[in-house]
């Protein structure tokens, strides 16, 4: 539980820290199976499974914190149709959320459903990178990257609890 409380933020002190903490050590543990095909033989590594670099569901997890920490500033925000590239990328992978849901369970293979996490985490990543939100003075552009945060949210928070994770709202 130590290795997970360091990947916690300093400000988060007390109870909210050790329960932060014990969430991540069980989505570590949880998403490291989960994640294998069953066909490979997994070999567990607590630094792997704590990554914040990606892989990992501290990484998943950590991309649903930001976008709400963002929500909680900004709100839904109300899309506009115009999209940057990278958000736009993001939204494909946002409404792909129920094929992979699908397919995952037609094939009982929860593996699919992890790595959706891991690549919607990636692009919701190059998204925040590349589209100031908060700060965007274009406001037509500002509530339209506010709809797909919000958007990106909701998708992460569902991928993550369909393979029995919870998505935190602070990391």
């Amino acid at each position: 539980m130590k290795r997970a409380e360091a990947k916690i933020k300093p400000e988060v002190t007390g109870g909210e820290r050790k329960e932060i903490a014990a969430a991540i050590a069980a989505a570590a543990i949880r998403f490291t199976f989960i994640r294998t095909t069953p066909e490979k033989k997994i070999t567990f590594r607590w630094d792997d499974a704590l990554s914040l670099e990606g892989d990992s569901a501290p990484y998943a997890i950590y991309a649903h914190a930001r976008a709400h920490k963002i929500f909680e500033k900004g709100g839904k925000g109300k899309a506009t149709g115009k999209l940057e590239p990278a958000e736009k990328e993001m939204m494909k992978k946002v409404m792909a959320l129920d094929a992979v849901v699908a397919e995952s369970a037609r094939q009982m293979r929860p593996h699919i459903v992890a790595e959706y996490c891991l690549e919607l985490a990636t692009l919701y990543n190059k998204f925040y990178n590349a589209c100031p939100i908060l700060s965007c003075e274009d406001e037509a552009a500002r509530q339209s990257r506010l709809a797909s945060n919000y958007a990106a949210k909701i998708a992460l928070a569902n991928a993550l609890g369909a393979i029995g994770i919870t998505a935190l709202e602070r990391m």
